[in-house]
């Protein structure tokens, strides 16, 4: 494991109900991400995102679209998965976090930014869901920068199950703007997300908030 990529999911036992789930899938859809990125979404577990900071503080984002300081959305988050009903240290996922409203939402033009894409996340016996290899961070997290004044930002995490004999496709990986996840999903044989979350960040002018 190399401790220098810090991205990680972790596990943890607590029930992802019907009621909860259905409650995330609802969040999406009221914020316009089903249909502006995937044309459905109905998760089976739960996801936290989680910044932490230089003074050992914290902010975790657990209810989907709440509102955080850009600048406090920079540092690379850990991700955590609640409610995955039967853990298997062998699964591989793949994470991904998008903004679909580049440069703003009424005129997405570069839909999406890809602002952070893992494969080969694996289970490991602590508990946690992480990458081993350099390889596995496709593309680092990078920290949202919105134009000033170009309105809220939504920020948007994918947890998928990886297929057996995975690979990245046509993906170009120097390319992070204009990516269409559903077409790429598709192309690499991805079933839909078993979880997701999002938050939502602003330059609301010259100055950052």
């Amino acid at each position: 494991m190399f401790p220098f990529l810090p991205i990680l999911l972790l596990f943890a036992p607590i029930f992802a109900t019907a009621e909860n789930t259905a409650s995330v899938a609802a969040a999406f859809k009221v914020a316009g991400i089903v249909p502006d990125v995937l044309p459905y979404f109905r998760p089976s577990a739960l996801a936290e995102i989680t910044f932490p900071y230089a003074n050992g503080s914290s902010t975790t984002i657990s209810t989907p679209g709440t509102r955080i300081g850009r600048n406090d959305s920079q540092t690379t988050p850990s991700l955590t998965l609640h409610g995955i009903r039967s853990p298997n240290h062998s699964q591989r996922y793949i994470a991904v976090i998008i903004d679909p409203d580049a440069p703003s939402r009424l005129t997405p033009t570069r839909r999406s930014i890809r602002h952070f894409l893992g494969v080969n996340l694996t289970l490991s016996a602590t508990g946690s869901l992480e990458n081993t290899t350099a390889a596995d961070v496709v593309n680092a997290y990078r920290g949202p920068n919105p134009p000033a004044g170009s309105g809220p930002h939504r920020y948007v995490l994918f947890v998928y199950d990886q297929p057996e004999g995975f690979g990245i496709g046509s993906l170009n990986v120097s390319n992070i703007a204009g990516w269409n996840l559903t077409e790429w999903a598709g192309e690499t044989g991805l079933r839909p997300p078993v979880a997701g979350g999002f938050f939502v960040a602003e330059v609301a002018n010259a100055t950052v908030v």
